[in-house]
């Protein structure tokens, strides 16, 4: 369906069956069945008899928009505050940890070490299981948001 400024409504029926009313009376009904088209303006409604080209004035899909590769690069090479903590209370430069996972790790998790000379974050597994949601307090499963850094749901890498 298009509506005009003025109000004049344009409607094509791709699929399916659509009944269209000038006003409250179910009087004044038009049905539009799949591949016809009808136009509601001041002067009434009416279907279009020239539907074939209509149909290519309305929108059937919304492409998605073209997508950028990016990029995020963890520097495990210093320390980064306010995030989470190793268990020498250096910022990891992880951020989060999946929902509903970690709560009952200290801040300075024991788990993990940053390695500032070789530039990597070790991580000792604590066991726990997501599936049978057994241990999840303890579970270290760190991240960081990606909307944080631009990267938006869309993106498809």
């Amino acid at each position: 369906m298009a509506v005009g400024e003025d109000g004049t409504s344009d409607v094509y029926v791709f699929t399916g069956r659509v009944e269209a009313y000038r006003s409250q009376s179910a009087n004044e009904k038009v049905a539009i069945n799949q591949n016809q088209a009808a136009r509601l303006d001041t002067a009434g409604l009416v279907l279009d008899p020239n539907a074939d080209n209509d149909m290519y004035h309305f929108i059937r899909a919304i492409p998605s928009a073209p997508v950028r590769p990016q990029m995020l690069a963890l520097d495990f090479g210093k320390v980064i505050e306010s995030t989470i903590r190793d268990g020498n209370g250096r910022g990891t430069g992880l951020t989060d940890r999946l929902p509903g996972t970690g709560r009952a790790l200290p801040i300075a998790d024991p788990a993990l070490t940053l390695n500032l000379t070789d530039t990597h974050l070790e991580l000792i597994p604590t066991v726990c299981d997501l599936h049978d949601e057994n241990n999840l307090d303890n579970g270290e499963f760190l991240g960081t948001q990606l909307l944080v850094y631009g990267f938006h749901r869309s993106a498809r890498l």
